[in-house]
């Protein structure tokens, strides 16, 4: 008996030092997408205090991510993805990679569809090339049918001027960012590691209380000119763009 209890001591310790110390991960890398509004957690359907002193809620709130990449300490670009869709209802979402392990110094992505997958320079373009499951599926209400290609983001819901007046229903806002014109480049300029046994996650904050103002510019969404955006008028469609790039904020961890 002492004998077998000394065999299954030796057994267990044998195979506790042959555990590797960092056990094998499915993946490497997670890219971790979340909405917020200034700087509290977002939910749907709940009002927020805005920078013009009104209450908005958001009922959508849709974004493409396309064309990621790792940036190498010498340049080179190492891809991740080429497009992800990303439906935000008050939880981050996240997708999940392997990637080559090594020193990096940033993160290329655009927010967005590539005018190669978004068929704009295709007259033979078919959305049904794209199934179930697939980023780009019509059945994800992001293919504007009438204006040909996909929205790029879609943030909209209600705004109250008189949130102190009963029965005064609060009017609709609606911004649809898309059109090739609009495809935003973002750099995120970071020095991270990745490793093979490890996770790391690149983690996006879309502040969606940002997204109508920024150092230079604010949009009022009192006016039906500006509460409304779908590709018509780029101008405004730039005022959008610039004022979600400053709403985004990044690390990675």
């Amino acid at each position: 008996m002492r004998n077998v209890l000394i065999l299954l001591i030796l057994v267990f310790a044998t195979s506790c030092e042959d555990e590797p110390e960092n056990p094998s991960v499915d993946y490497n890398f997670t890219v971790k997408v979340n909405a917020t509004f200034e700087g509290q957690p977002m939910e749907r359907f709940v009002y927020y205090d805005n920078v013009m002193g009104d209450k908005m809620s958001f009922e959508q709130v849709r974004l493409y991510l396309a064309e990621m990449s790792l940036i190498k300490t010498n340049g080179d670009e190492v891809p991740v993805t080429a497009i992800e869709f990303f439906n935000l209802e008050g939880t981050a979402e996240t997708r999940n990679f392997n990637v080559a392990p090594g020193s990096y110094s940033g993160i290329r992505y655009h927010i967005g569809v590539p005018t190669l997958l978004n068929g704009t320079d295709d007259p033979d373009f078919l959305t049904n090339q794209y199934g179930p499951g697939n980023p780009l599926n019509v059945q994800n209400g992001m293919y504007w049918s009438w204006n040909t290609g996909y929205r790029f983001a879609i943030y909209e819901g209600r705004l109250d001027t008189t949130p102190d007046i009963s029965n005064d229903f609060p009017a609709f806002f609606s911004i649809h960012l898309g059109k090739d014109t609009l495809y935003t480049t973002v750099d995120v300029n970071q020095s991270f590691t990745i490793e093979e046994n490890s996770t790391t996650t690149f983690a996006v904050n879309w502040d969606l209380g940002k997204s109508f103002y920024n150092a230079t510019d604010t949009l009022d969404l009192r006016s039906p000119l500006e509460s409304q955006f779908h590709g018509e008028d780029l101008n405004l469609g730039f005022r959008f763009q610039a004022c979600m790039k400053d709403a985004l904020s990044h690390s990675v961890q």
